[in-house]
């Protein structure tokens, strides 16, 4: 039945990043779910190893011509830090009951 298909250097590419990418997002949730900080650090690691692969496998794809992506305007850019903004400033002051803000309060 697949005798005949193969998969393209592109495809495999992209089911990496694909793969990758949710890797990365499994770790994410075992590092929210982890009692452990030490677990919950090595989750943080791991995810963001597979969030640095995704970026080598999108490196490869872009300089092969697969995927392109134009770079996001200074509008868009800003759009997006007013958006988080809005968030942060809704969810100001709630503390889901552990006395600490649910958002990080730092500096941007």
């Amino acid at each position: 039945m697949f005798e005949n298909q193969q998969m393209t250097p592109a495809a495999m590419t992209f089911d990496c990043i694909s793969s990758t990418r949710f890797l990365a997002l499994c770790d994410t949730y075992g590092a929210m779910q982890s009692s452990s900080h030490q677990l919950r650090q090595a989750y943080a690691r791991m995810a963001q190893d597979h969030l640095s692969l995704v970026d080598e496998w999108y490196n490869l794809a872009q300089s092969k011509g697969w995927h392109s992506v134009p770079d996001a305007g200074a509008g868009s850019v800003t759009q997006a830090i007013n958006r988080v903004r809005n968030v942060m400033s809704v969810t100001s002051g709630q503390t889901g009951g552990t006395g600490q803000p649910l958002y990080y309060s730092g500096q941007y």
